[in-house]
This record gives structure tokens, sequence and C-alpha cells, in this order.
């Protein structure tokens, strides 16, 4: 422990910051926090109800709101967690759940006029949370 000490002192007296394992992944996880954030503020600015929205996924009906808070809550709490406590499929969860994330999301924006009940505001965000979660890194070029 002194010794990571030791080191955490003489980094910041050099200026250095420590390397981030997987630095485009957490990078990625923090701006889908951030967008996904977006969108629950703003619906709840606009007193959109999110339960009102759903979709069939898996056979089983969700609602808008538990896909982005689901979506939020992966980006916020379980991905952190991942990462921060390894182990050999820790890296390999992200993607499995972000898959699943994706398509829910996708399939919530399949529903019919989602777009002229949502709003323009929240369905643009929506549309990028989709293409975020589409757009995570691939897991070749994690580091960095």
């Amino acid at each position: 422990m002194l010794k990571t000490l030791w080191q955490a002192i003489t980094m910041t007296l050099r200026g250095e910051r420590p390397i981030r394992r997987y630095g485009k992944l957490s990078d990625w996880i923090e701006a889908s926090e951030d967008v996904s954030g977006s969108f629950i503020r703003l619906a709840e600015q606009q007193n959109v109800d999110l339960t009102h929205f759903q979709a069939k996924v898996d056979g089983r009906t969700q609602s808008l709101q538990t896909i982005i808070q689901a979506v939020n809550y992966h980006a916020k709490t379980e991905f952190p967690y991942l990462l921060k406590h390894l182990t050999e499929h820790s890296v390999t969860a992200v993607y499995a759940t972000n898959m699943n994330d994706a398509y829910a999301v996708k399939r919530i924006l399949e529903a019919d006029k989602l777009a002229e009940q949502l709003g323009a505001e929240l369905t643009r965000l929506l549309r990028d949370i989709s293409a975020l979660l589409e757009a995570i890194p691939p897991s070749t070029e994690l580091a960095g």
C-alpha cells in the first residue's frame, strides 16, 4: 500500500496521470452514461411518462423507462464496477450486456408512432443512444 501511495505522489509531482486500463472502453462508458442520463433528465423536464412507450424485447413487453434506466445503470454502475474488479470475463460481460441494451433500444425505436408521441428532442436523443451503443470500441482497440 505504501508503494502505491508513493507512486501516486511521485506521479502527481511530475504532473503525470495514471494510465487507464481499457481507456477507449472507459470513454465510451462515460459517453453512454452522459447521453442516457440526458435522456432521462429531459423526459423528466418535459413530464413525459416513459412507461407508456413499450416494445416486445425477447418475447416480453418492456417500457422505454425500463430500457433507458437499464442502459444508464449499466453505464453508471455495472460497467465501471466490472472494469475496476477485472476477472477473465469482465470485458465480455460489458460487450454482452451492451448487445442486449442496443437490441432493446432498437426495438423501442421501431415502435409505431414513437417519434410523433415522444417528440423531436427525445427521439433524437434516443437515436443518439442507439448509435452510441452500436459504436462500442472494437475489442481489438481497447487499450489507450
